[in-house]
Protein backbone atom coordinates (compact mmCIF):
# COMPACT_ATOMS: atom_id res chain seq x y z
CA UNK A 1 0.00 0.00 0.00
CA UNK A 2 1.63 2.94 -1.20
CA UNK A 3 1.27 6.72 0.79
CA UNK A 4 -1.08 7.50 -2.17
CA UNK A 5 -3.30 4.79 -1.38
CA UNK A 6 -3.38 6.09 2.14
CA UNK A 7 -4.29 9.48 0.80
CA UNK A 8 -7.66 7.78 -0.73
CA UNK A 9 -8.26 5.77 2.25
CA UNK A 10 -8.13 9.09 4.21
CA UNK A 11 -10.49 10.71 1.90
CA UNK A 12 -13.10 8.08 2.51
CA UNK A 13 -13.15 7.96 5.73
CA UNK A 14 -13.76 11.28 7.34
CA UNK A 15 -12.93 9.96 10.78
CA UNK A 16 -9.05 8.65 10.04
CA UNK A 17 -8.57 12.13 7.83
CA UNK A 18 -9.56 14.59 11.35
CA UNK A 19 -7.58 11.79 13.26
CA UNK A 20 -4.52 12.47 11.13
CA UNK A 21 -5.24 16.27 10.68
CA UNK A 22 -5.46 15.95 15.05
CA UNK A 23 -2.16 13.92 14.93
CA UNK A 24 -0.30 16.63 12.92
CA UNK A 25 -1.23 19.70 14.64
CA UNK A 26 -0.44 18.11 18.31
CA UNK A 27 3.30 17.11 16.75
CA UNK A 28 3.37 20.59 15.70
CA UNK A 29 2.48 21.66 19.36
CA UNK A 30 5.12 18.98 19.87
CA UNK A 31 7.93 20.86 18.50
CA UNK A 32 6.82 24.50 19.52
CA UNK A 33 7.18 23.01 23.35
CA UNK A 34 10.40 21.96 22.49
CA UNK A 35 11.44 25.15 21.10
CA UNK A 36 9.94 27.45 23.57
CA UNK A 37 9.87 25.35 26.88
CA UNK A 38 13.52 25.04 28.61
CA UNK A 39 14.34 21.25 28.10
CA UNK A 40 13.85 19.90 31.90
CA UNK A 41 10.30 21.02 31.32
CA UNK A 42 9.56 19.83 28.01
CA UNK A 43 10.98 16.49 28.69
CA UNK A 44 7.80 16.23 31.33
CA UNK A 45 5.07 17.93 29.24
CA UNK A 46 3.17 16.61 26.24
CA UNK A 47 0.30 18.25 24.02
CA UNK A 48 -2.94 16.73 25.33
CA UNK A 49 -5.35 18.43 22.69
CA UNK A 50 -7.12 21.39 20.95
CA UNK A 51 -10.81 21.96 21.19
CA UNK A 52 -12.57 25.04 21.35
CA UNK A 53 -9.91 27.30 21.67
CA UNK A 54 -7.68 25.66 24.45
CA UNK A 55 -4.58 24.14 23.90
CA UNK A 56 -4.11 21.07 26.75
CA UNK A 57 -0.86 20.11 28.07
CA UNK A 58 -0.33 17.56 30.38
CA UNK A 59 2.77 17.50 32.81
CA UNK A 60 3.60 13.94 34.38
CA UNK A 61 3.78 15.90 37.61
CA UNK A 62 2.09 18.60 39.83
CA UNK A 63 5.27 20.21 40.54
CA UNK A 64 6.35 19.99 36.15
CA UNK A 65 2.64 21.38 35.67
CA UNK A 66 3.64 24.33 38.45
CA UNK A 67 6.42 25.56 36.58
CA UNK A 68 4.50 25.03 33.09
CA UNK A 69 1.70 27.37 34.61
CA UNK A 70 4.91 30.32 34.74
CA UNK A 71 5.49 29.34 31.22
CA UNK A 72 2.22 29.35 29.81
CA UNK A 73 2.18 33.26 28.17
CA UNK A 74 5.62 32.37 26.84
CA UNK A 75 4.09 29.38 25.24
CA UNK A 76 0.72 30.49 24.63
CA UNK A 77 3.01 33.98 22.31
CA UNK A 78 4.78 31.21 20.25
CA UNK A 79 1.62 29.16 19.50
CA UNK A 80 0.12 32.07 18.00
CA UNK A 81 3.75 33.48 16.17
CA UNK A 82 3.96 29.61 14.51
CA UNK A 83 -0.16 30.10 13.55
CA UNK A 84 0.76 33.47 11.96
CA UNK A 85 4.00 32.39 9.95
CA UNK A 86 2.47 29.02 8.88
CA UNK A 87 -0.79 29.89 8.29
CA UNK A 88 -2.39 27.28 10.53
CA UNK A 89 -6.26 28.35 11.20
CA UNK A 90 -6.42 25.89 14.27
CA UNK A 91 -3.24 27.07 16.50
CA UNK A 92 -4.65 31.01 15.21
CA UNK A 93 -7.77 29.54 17.58
CA UNK A 94 -5.90 28.78 20.74
CA UNK A 95 -6.67 31.78 23.35
CA UNK A 96 -6.16 29.28 26.40
CA UNK A 97 -3.69 27.05 27.86
CA UNK A 98 -4.85 24.27 30.23
CA UNK A 99 -2.16 22.72 32.24
CA UNK A 100 -2.86 19.38 33.74
CA UNK A 101 -0.50 16.91 35.88
CA UNK A 102 -1.05 13.38 34.76
CA UNK A 103 1.44 10.89 35.96
CA UNK A 104 2.42 8.32 33.94
CA UNK A 105 0.96 5.02 34.28
CA UNK A 106 3.34 1.93 34.77
CA UNK A 107 1.62 -1.16 34.15
CA UNK A 108 1.81 -3.34 37.83
CA UNK A 109 3.92 -6.84 37.30
CA UNK A 110 1.23 -8.31 38.24
CA UNK A 111 -0.98 -7.61 35.27
CA UNK A 112 0.99 -8.73 32.05
CA UNK A 113 0.41 -6.43 29.30
CA UNK A 114 -1.16 -8.06 26.16
CA UNK A 115 -2.12 -6.34 22.93
CA UNK A 116 -4.33 -7.67 20.36
CA UNK A 117 -2.72 -8.88 17.22
CA UNK A 118 -3.57 -6.78 14.72
CA UNK A 119 -5.07 -7.50 11.11
CA UNK A 120 -2.52 -7.44 8.04
CA UNK A 121 -4.18 -4.80 6.68
CA UNK A 122 -4.29 -2.52 9.45
CA UNK A 123 -0.55 -3.36 10.01
CA UNK A 124 -0.12 -1.98 6.85
CA UNK A 125 -2.41 0.87 7.15
CA UNK A 126 -0.18 1.97 10.19
CA UNK A 127 3.26 1.10 8.78
CA UNK A 128 1.99 3.63 5.67
CA UNK A 129 1.36 6.30 8.22
CA UNK A 130 4.33 6.23 9.93
CA UNK A 131 6.69 6.74 7.07
CA UNK A 132 4.44 9.89 6.20
CA UNK A 133 5.04 10.88 10.10
CA UNK A 134 8.45 13.20 10.40
CA UNK A 135 8.39 12.92 14.14
CA UNK A 136 11.29 9.93 14.34
CA UNK A 137 9.08 8.94 18.19
CA UNK A 138 6.22 8.94 16.79
CA UNK A 139 6.95 6.84 13.34
CA UNK A 140 8.58 4.40 15.42
CA UNK A 141 5.89 3.77 17.96
CA UNK A 142 3.38 2.99 14.94
CA UNK A 143 6.40 0.64 13.49
CA UNK A 144 6.26 -1.36 16.56
CA UNK A 145 2.19 -1.43 17.15
CA UNK A 146 2.30 -2.18 13.03
CA UNK A 147 4.30 -5.05 13.98
CA UNK A 148 2.09 -6.64 15.98
CA UNK A 149 -0.14 -8.80 13.38
CA UNK A 150 -2.35 -11.80 14.02
CA UNK A 151 -0.64 -14.76 12.40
Amino acid sequence: MSVQNLGSILRRNPQLLQMAEQLRHLATIRKILDEVLPPAVAAHTRAAAVNAGILTVHTDSPAWAAKLRFLTPDLLQAVHSHAQNHDNALLATIKTVRVKSVPPTIPSEKTPVSLTPLSSQTARLLQDVALSIDDPKLRSALQRLANNTKT
